[in-house]
């Protein structure tokens, strides 16, 4: 989630990979799109491919991407990426989805037991999307906090998790709880421990999003990053696709079961944690403190994880407003036809 990306600036590319589909075939070079952050670590062995740019700005990078011819292929909140397809009649099928929930809301002021207010402040980022209506959707609905999220002032909102990050590990105390995703929360959590007014401050955990939805829901994960390819630049270079798509499903169930594939291959890229950080929104560091011995606290989803993507979404959809939104089989990519 946000999907949005944690930490990173501009940005940025590295050397070209491309995949050729036979010797007398020119190989094409699948260009994609992504934030930086958690669904970024699905690409961990790519750092050096120019074909792919990766955000710390989704908003103004990613989104406008549904509707230009730019990439052929689109990692992005896989809910609203859905109905950005849905709405406008896109090209874009979902291939299949990277993060499940790897969501937190946390307090410097508060504890676990302490109920929020109708005064509480609340800083989360990008209003309506996947993040926001879990969030909402659990606080009415299983927390039972008794009041009305949708009250003026009660709940600000900035661009991408990576500036809740930044509020949070400036300690600022205008609010009483934070809704930020992982790998940012560890860096935060860690900028505060590195500066000495606020080496002494603890971040509690009020919630973790994903084992909260579970409980509601009885959903294994949450729909949160998905992959998207453009329909018909598929069907005209299928092999070269298949055998992406490949890759990202092993680099998932890799990276999920353990760290040390991925932090081999982030310090392979580079051996500076900043040009780490700027590629990825991440660092080696980070991946090994959070995904060592299937911590898998980036909260990836291996594609074997869900054997049928549209299922998984309108179950989502079922839970979190009844069920009246819905995606037939043509937004969902179907290798075999």
């Amino acid at each position: 989630m946000v999907l949005a990306g944690c930490g990173g600036n501009v940005p940025s590319s590295s050397s070209s990979l491309s995949v050729s589909s036979s010797e007398s075939t020119p190989a094409y070079d699948i260009k994609w799109v992504s934030p930086v952050g958690a669904p970024a670590l699905a690409f961990y062995d790519l750092g050096n491919n120019t074909n792919w740019v990766s955000s710390s700005t989704p908003a103004t990078d990613v989104v406008p991407s549904f509707k230009t011819a730019t990439y052929d292929a689109i990692v992005f909140d896989g809910v609203k990426g859905l109905n950005i397809t849905k709405a406008n009649s896109l090209d874009w099928k979902l291939a299949g989805w990277l993060t499940g929930g790897n969501m937190h809301l946390v307090s410097t002021k508060h504890q676990k037991d302490e109920l929020p207010t109708k005064d509480s402040k609340f800083y989360s980022f990008n209003s309506g999307d996947l993040p926001d209506l879990v969030f909402k959707k659990l606080a009415s609905s299983s927390w039972k906090w008794g009041f009305d999220f949708t009250e003026a002032g009660n709940i600000t909102y900035a661009d991408g998790v990576s500036a809740v990050a930044t509020m949070l590990s400036g300690n600022n105390q205008a609010y009483d709880y934070f809704l930020i995703a992982e790998p940012a929360l560890t860096s935060a959590k860690a900028a505060l421990k590195k500066n000495a007014e606020t080496a002494s401050v603890v971040v509690n955990e009020i919630f973790d999003l994903r084992a909260e939805w579970k409980t509601y829901s009885g959903q294994e994960g949450i729909p949160q990053a998905g992959l998207f390819v453009r329909g018909a630049t598929y069907s005209a270079h299928k092999e070269e696709f298949n055998s992406w798509l490949d890759n990202i499903g092993t680099n998932l169930t890799k990276a999920t079961a353990g760290s040390e594939e991925a932090v081999a291959a982030l310090n392979a890229y580079s051996t500076d944690a900043l040009e780490q950080q700027k590629r990825f929104g991440f660092n080696s560091t980070l991946v090994n403190a959070l995904q060592k011995d299937g911590k898998n606290a980036f909260g990836l989803l291996p594609f074997e994880d869900v054997q049928d993507p549209k299922a998984f979404v309108n179950s989502f959809y079922e839970k979190i407003n009844g069920g009246t939104t819905s995606f037939d089989s043509s937004f969902f990519l179907d290798k075999n036809a």
